[in-house]
């Protein structure tokens, strides 16, 4: 193991997103600085938004300490001028108890800024020799960037669509069909492998009796469900419409069951299901199709109320609502419009005038 040569290094940027080249530099400033520090850049309106990226980028480099801080420079994405290293240096100096010994950089500001701390520069690949790829290429094309992104940050990328909708009203019919049309993994629902064992042990599903726990364990479990789709999808080259995870169901949903089944409503279960809402709600419209009991249905004359119960809940939480009907053809299409609709009014990479927050 090298011994390092420097005490603290420092490595700046927005990250945005963080690619391999990031990984790689601030690999290189663990392998020389005993102490290294990760300056995160965060400029207002930025998607993915910075704690993103700096929760992504302290879990793939734990050694490190990542710093956020808001955007001093305002110059939006052209090159760095001297002045942003003198503001730099003299923020730097003011909020850290260490100063850093050495800045690692593969960008021009690199030398101005180390020189403002007094501190040493030492260069990163300013070629691109070893990582071919910039944050500016991955905002241009994703699809042909997606594997010059480490897997932790290719999961966060994904956007999820949740189907939802009353019993028998073609949800995971349609949940499976869109995830085939797309190329995206799927989460299904947790409640339905629940209500499965629920059933076994209580001799019979009309014996099942629910209470807190029971849903509290499916909001969980629902969670471990999208996140273990999210990272399946990283391991994959995503269709057209970026990464993309179908659920079939979501916590928001499981409020609407929570209340069927406990016949009261949870502050407690809403609040957990709004920590991390679905980018797009798909409803299936019980019209038109037919009750089918699949061995666990038992709601064939609620499924308006439920219906109802769904777009209101989707509504109040203020994401976007597609309500889809007629035949399943009719139907994917509807869901796969809404889809393309919401990738071309919400980009994916937004970079800003930098306008800092206060």
């Amino acid at each position: 193991m090298t011994t390092p040569v420097y005490r603290t290094a420092v490595v700046a940027g927005k990250f945005l997103p963080p690619h391999m080249g990031h990984h790689a530099m601030i690999d290189f400033a663990v392998s020389i600085a005993k102490n290294v520090i990760v300056l995160l850049v965060d400029g207002q309106g930025e998607q993915p938004p910075a704690d993103r990226r700096a929760l992504w980028t302290q879990t793939i480099h734990p050694a490190v300490e990542v710093v956020v801080a808001a955007d001093l420079c305002r110059h939006g994405t052209s090159p760095c001028v001297p002045d942003c290293s003198v503001r730099w240096s003299a923020w730097l100096t003011a909020a850290l108890p260490v100063q850093p010994d050495v800045v690692v950089s593969s960008e021009s500001y690199g030398l101005s800024f180390a020189a403002n701390m007094g501190a040493s520069h030492l260069e990163y690949d300013p070629e691109r020799a070893c990582h071919p790829v910039s944050g500016t290429e991955v905002r241009g094309d994703l699809l042909a960037n997606w594997f010059s992104l480490h897997s932790i940050v290719r999961a966060g990328l994904h956007r999820r669509v949740a189907v939802v909708g009353a019993e028998s009203t073609g949800t995971t019919t349609l949940a499976r069909a869109l995830a085939r049309e797309i190329r995206a993994p799927i989460a299904l629902e947790a409640g339905r492998i629940s209500s499965w064992v629920l059933a076994a042990r209580a001799g019979g599903w009309d014996k099942v009796t629910w209470n807190i726990n029971d849903f509290r364990r499916i909001l969980a479990d629902q969670r471990r469900l999208e996140a273990d789709a999210s990272h399946l999808g990283a391991g994959q080259r995503p269709g057209e419409l970026g990464p993309w995870v179908v659920c079939d169901t979501d916590p928001l949903a499981t409020v609407g069951w929570w209340e069927r089944y406990l016949g009261e409503g949870s502050d407690e279960a809403l609040q957990v299901a709004r920590t991390d809402l679905a980018d797009l709600y798909i409803v299936t419209d019980p019209v038109g199709v037919d009750f089918v009991q699949d061995g666990l249905r038992d709601g064939e004359h609620l499924r308006e109320a439920m219906h109802e119960r769904f777009c209101e809940l989707v509504h109040e939480s203020g994401r976007p609502l597609e309500m889809v009907t007629g035949s399943p053809d009719e139907r994917l299409a509807m869901a796969l419009e809404a889809l393309r609709e919401h990738e071309r009014r919400h980009p994916r990479f937004v970079t800003t005038d930098n306008t800092p927050y206060w």
